[in-house]
Formats: structure tokens, sequence, C-alpha cells
């Protein structure tokens, strides 16, 4: 399903199924990223509060779907709403799974690089490029809805 752009005066016309909206705010930047079993309902209640100027909508198959779209959203676009609601704990949690990848990333580094005959920063470099390139078409995909 494609991303359906809503202004606020049209936000009576989304069905109460699963799925995933974005608010943005009078300049184009996104507010906030959210997800409900009942996308119709959980939008008109944001309706009053005057807190964004449009959203995009998108409906999912299921619930789990709507969340699993929702994290992965708040995970690249870093909405600034999202991002206030970090707890201390959640925030520690975070700096310790972020070492832990590293360490682990060095090492998938160590061993894709022997296993291709290439030196740490060529094998880096080309990693890198093609999680870009991964990064860049889902944000594409998103924009392009």
């Amino acid at each position: 399903m494609k991303w359906i752009r809503r202004n606020i005066e049209h936000i009576k016309f989304i069905d109460d199924w699963p799925g995933v909206y974005v608010m943005y705010n009078d300049e184009d930047n996104i507010i906030y990223i959210g997800h409900s079993k009942q996308l119709g309902k959980r939008i008109k209640s944001h309706e009053k509060s005057g807190e964004y100027a449009y959203i995009k909508q998108k409906y999912t198959p299921s619930i789990d779907d709507a969340q699993k779209l929702e994290s992965r959203l708040i995970q690249r676009l870093k909405p600034t709403l999202n991002r206030d609601f970090k707890t201390e704990v959640e925030s520690e949690l975070q700096i310790t799974l972020n070492l832990k990848v590293r360490e682990d990333l060095h090492r998938a580094l160590k061993i894709y690089c022997a296993g291709n005959d290439v030196k740490i920063p060529e094998g880096a470099y080309t990693i890198l490029r093609e999680g870009l390139e991964e990064e860049l078409n889902y944000l594409k995909g998103y924009e392009n809805g």
C-alpha cells in the first residue's frame, strides 16, 4: 500500500485499519511517527491539538506490520517528538548495544576482508556504500510513496 497525504480537514476519511502515520509541521519537518490498530481513530484523537500541519498515512496488513514499520521509520528519520520520549534506561541500553554492535561489526569486517582478500579500509568502504545505497533506496521509496 502507498503513503497517502492528508491535510487536517481530510483526516475524517481515514479508515480504522492497522497502519502508520507520520506528522509534519508547517515547515514540512517530521515531528512524530506513530502506529495504531485503528488508524482513523488514533489520528482523529490528534485532530484538535493543532500540533501538526498534515500527515502521511499508510495502511498495513496487521498491527505487527505497523509496529515494525513505525520502528524502522523512527530509527531512520528520528522525528523530534519520538526522540524526546526516550528514558534514561533506554539511553543506557542503547549505548551498551551500540558498543556491542561496534565490536561485532569490527569482527565481521575482519572476516569479510579475509574472505574477500581485501584490506580493512577497502572492505569497510564497500560495506558502507552498499548499506548507504540500501538506506537511500528505502527513504526514496518512502518519499515517493
